[in-house]
């Protein structure tokens, strides 16, 4: 099939990520985190907000953000243009239609009086639910006959990566369906909290099936040309099976059934798996080569090889590119530092527990570690190189905010997770009072990292053709 058949970027996906973080996911985290970090007073409907911020960053911003880059890139590279066209316009509108009546109504039902108003919004937050995961069947539809064929029985570059893709796509339906089960509860009994320990693991389903192997698998493709690094050599559907049999053992055993029935042996299970999944995922980390070059690069091969006449330019060359771009790989490589370190912590405390040891581990922190600190600045790295791309654009507008949006993201999770991990009892009060503003603070870095990216992203849509200037 000709290439030209591939649709455009749709860029309205990356804007209504960006919105909805901002005003939503973002601001809410923001706001809570600094009451808590100043010692204010606390909405008395909390439960329900911290739940609200989670799923409107995992649904919100995540979920639309990998949807509207994967719409773009998994055809291409499948070699497979999309066929169900009109099926893709409806993703968008229901995912976030569902999302925010969802949200909405779960917020204000404490305000609303009883009557009409009260059962307006347990409607909304069904119907929400159900138009959520409507979206996301539309998206599997739209994507699945792309994922399962092969043009002509040829390879293609999707082949390897199916097994993270299809993580993707059984973790993505297990979440919407549990918080359609959750809607449909709290619609029902008018408690707009959903069970902690459902809700506790729906997010792990999120974090397991979908956000590690998704980043892996675009790393994959991407980190070669982005950071320059050697390809692959791992056999990746493999370890992606391996993989997936360590995440079966952790959800197995940090499943509410399991743990009601026999709450040790399920730890015990769900630890064996953490284990043997941290060690695939550090091992993944370190065949990518973004922090030791274990192996050469292709071009040093080809200026070996007698056969070839003209190797590829050498890096030093390349880096006459970067000025346009600001330095978006930084983001990358901090984005994985920050990976290897929660993954190192969460083997220690796996193994720890094995062996029937101590080890005190926040688990909001590990969470923020991979949310924050590795999703959030994955997705800002690689969408300074990415979207422009996909849009045509020959860089940046704003090259040099990049270095602000690695400062302020960094600046987010140090302020964020340090504090929680800190044996807070024992310290000086003045070193408590310090922890806690810095705690404070971190939710507004975060906002400003996300709003200084979607600010360099809007402008850089705005460039001309030529990309001299934006366009006003």
């Amino acid at each position: 099939m000709s290439a030209t058949r591939h649709r455009e970027f749709d860029v309205t996906f990356i804007w209504t990520a960006l919105l909805i973080a901002l005003v939503g996911g973002f601001t809410i985290g923001a706001y809570l985190i600094w009451q808590i970090g100043l010692q204010h007073n606390l909405p008395e409907d909390f439960p329900v907000w911290v739940q609200a911020h989670g799923h409107l960053q995992l649904v919100g911003c995540v979920r639309l953000f990998i949807m509207g880059i994967s719409l773009f890139f998994i055809p291409r590279l499948a070699g497979v243009p999309l066929e169900r066209r009109r099926r893709q316009e409806w993703i968008l509108p229901l995912t976030a239609g569902g999302l925010i009546a969802q949200t909405i109504g779960r917020l204000l039902y404490g305000c609303a009086g009883e009557g009409l108003a009260r059962g307006c919004l347990r409607a909304a937050v069904a119907m929400g639910g159900v138009t959520e995961w409507l979206g996301l069947m539309a998206y599997i539809a739209v994507l699945a006959p792309v994922a399962l064929r092969r043009p002509q029985g040829k390879n293609t570059g999707l082949d390897k990566l199916r097994p993270y893709f299809a993580m993707m796509a059984a973790g993505w339906v297990l979440y919407a369906t549990l918080w359609v089960w959750f809607a449909a509860q709290m619609a029902g009994t008018g408690d707009m909290v959903a069970p902690r320990d459902w809700n506790q693991w729906a997010v792990e389903v999120e974090l397991a099936l979908v956000l590690f192997p998704v980043a892996y698998a675009f790393s994959v493709r991407n980190l070669p040309y982005f950071l320059y690094v050697p390809p692959v050599t791992a056999p990746v559907g493999r370890w992606g099976y391996a993989y997936l049999g360590a995440t079966a053992l952790v959800l197995g055993g940090l499943h509410p059934w399991a743990l009601g029935a026999a709450p040790r042996t399920a730890l015990t299970i769900a630890a064996l798996g953490r284990v043997a999944r941290d060690g695939i995922m550090l091992w993944l980390v370190w065949d990518l080569n973004v922090f030791v070059r274990t192996r050469p690069l292709p071009y040093i091969l080809a200026e070996r090889s007698e056969l070839n006449p003209n190797p590829p330019p050498k890096p030093w060359r390349r880096w006459f590119d970067r000025p346009r771009w600001g330095r978006p790989e930084w983001l990358i490589l901090t984005a994985y530092a920050w990976l290897a370190f929660g993954t190192t912590v969460d083997l220690l405390h796996a193994s720890a527990t094995l062996i029937g040891g101590r080890f005190a581990l926040s688990q909001d922190a590990l969470r923020h570690t991979f949310l924050l600190g590795f999703i959030t600045l994955l997705i800002c790295g690689m969408a300074q190189k990415m979207v422009p791309g996909f849009l045509h654009k020959p860089r940046l507008a704003y090259p040099s905010l990049v270095i602000w949006i690695l400062v302020f993201g960094n600046a987010s999770v140090l302020c964020r997770v340090v504090p929680l991990l800190l044996p807070l009892g024992r310290l000086p009060p003045r070193a408590i009072s310090a922890a806690m503003l810095a705690l404070a603070w971190s939710g507004l870095f975060a906002w400003i990292t996300i709003a200084l990216t979607g600010w360099n992203l809007w402008q850089t849509a705005c460039l001309r053709r030529t990309g001299d200037v934006p366009v006003r």
